[in-house]
């Protein structure tokens, strides 16, 4: 039995190109380890301690928003370096896994910091079983997602059930079997003295994105555009992985979800990684937040969007190339990518036209038919208050290129 089929497809697996736009591809603290200063001096700047950060950032968020939206108190996006993510990727990165392009290209200092650091524990058994399952199909967002549902480290405590889609083929049993080997993990190599000791380094990384983002932190737009909310959202910043990122969520018992946009850097200046501009951090926000809106409607509706699988034929070459392998898969990102579209045309007339000609350019030949048919949704809120009453509506571009 393969993860692959115990997994099945991710949620959401992109990258961010040069335009900002997004597309799929994969010891201690008493040894004194810290961030070096280099040669070349890159963390010159004096760093403030990482709580001092996590609330200037909140002074500014706040700052840089007009007073009618403060007062409105919209949800927030958290950013924030995760403590969790980052114990999966050292154990990716000392697997090998840079094989599969899922690490970052860029001369990252702290990647190497990383490998330096833990390199007597690259034949660790939680090393070793992470590349054997990856290789069985454990890969792209499946760990992430993974990870979120547990809390904690070292402790990685389950807080919520894994999918229950993993458990029918035993995903379940082998990926609990990886998190006991992880959390031995983080305890024989005192990961959290590791990670504590970079506590500085997230905070730039932080405050450098808060500042960037400026009100893209803000869900007032996507809830607006949906009718209805999540539970909690949150831009996880991953600095040793792939240039791109993951869409996961975490459903809770209630049917709310915690959704993330976990991203890889998309350069690296004097060893440090940079997240992007506001233009592509406006694209990650629409896209794959938008995956914990749109994805679970399409399950919901699972028979009738099957009954138009052989659309997916003169497609799955194309999509295949970006991971996207069924056709319910490639459904949910036509949908996404259609509404972000529809959200770009929102920042002006070139935004959503250019937003629009590199969908089609990537093959998604039905964004244009579904771009017409949410506009109807978004001219028509009283009829459709939620896109839960709308989703249905899109089945027909579907129905008439199956007509055609």
């Amino acid at each position: 039995m393969t993860l692959s089929g115990a997994l099945g497809q991710g949620e959401g697996v992109i990258g961010v190109d040069a335009h900002g736009f997004a597309h799929s591809p994969a010891s201690s603290r008493r040894a004194g380890f810290h961030l070096r200063r280099p040669a070349d001096d890159r963390f010159s700047i004096l760093l403030p301690t990482r709580r001092i950060v996590k609330a200037l950032l909140t002074l500014l968020i706040l700052s840089s928003l007009p007073l009618s939206a403060q007062d409105k108190a919209a949800p927030r996006a958290k950013i924030t370096v995760d403590p969790r993510i980052e114990l999966l990727a050292t154990v990716q990165l000392l697997s090998g896994y840079e094989r599969t392009g899922l690490i970052t290209r860029y001369e990252v200092a702290y990647r190497e910091e990383i490998r330096e650091h833990f390199a007597d524990y690259r034949e660790h058994p939680a090393v070793e079983l992470f590349a054997k399952l990856s290789q069985q199909g454990f890969a792209y967002d499946n760990p992430v997602r993974a990870i979120l549902h547990y809390e904690g480290v070292p402790e990685l405590e389950p807080v919520q059930a894994l999918p229950a889609e993993w458990q029918a083929r035993g995903g379940h049993a082998m990926i609990e079997g990886f998190v006991d080997e992880l959390r031995v993990f983080a305890e024989e190599t005192e990961f959290m003295a590791f990670f504590d000791e970079h506590g500085d380094y997230y905070g730039q990384l932080e405050g450098q994105v808060a500042e960037t983002i400026g009100d893209v932190s803000s869900m007032a737009e996507l809830e607006e555009y949906y009718g209805y909310g999540q539970r909690s959202y949150s831009f996880i910043l991953a600095p040793i992985f792939h240039h791109g990122g993951f869409g996961p969520r975490v459903v809770h018992a209630s049917g709310a979800a915690d959704v993330y946009s976990v991203q890889g850097p998309v350069a690296a200046e004097k060893g440090i990684p940079s997240f992007g501009d506001q233009e592509a951090f406006r694209y990650l926000r629409d896209h794959e937040f938008s995956h914990s809106f749109v994805n679970p409607l399409t399950a919901e509706h699972r028979e009738t969007v099957a009954s138009f699988e052989a659309l997916f034929e003169p497609l799955r070459e194309k999509m295949s190339e970006q991971a996207y392998g069924n056709w319910e898969t490639c459904v949910n990102e036509h949908v996404v990518r259609a509404i972000t579209v529809r959200m770009a045309y929102q920042q002006g007339e070139e935004e959503g036209s250019k937003a629009m000609e590199y969908e089609k350019a990537r093959g998604f030949k039905y964004v244009d038919e579904l771009c017409e048919k949410l506009a109807i949704y978004e001219a028509d809120r009283e009829t459709f208050a939620r896109f839960t009453d709308f989703y249905p509506e899109l089945f027909a571009v579907f129905a008439d290129a199956m007509g055609r």
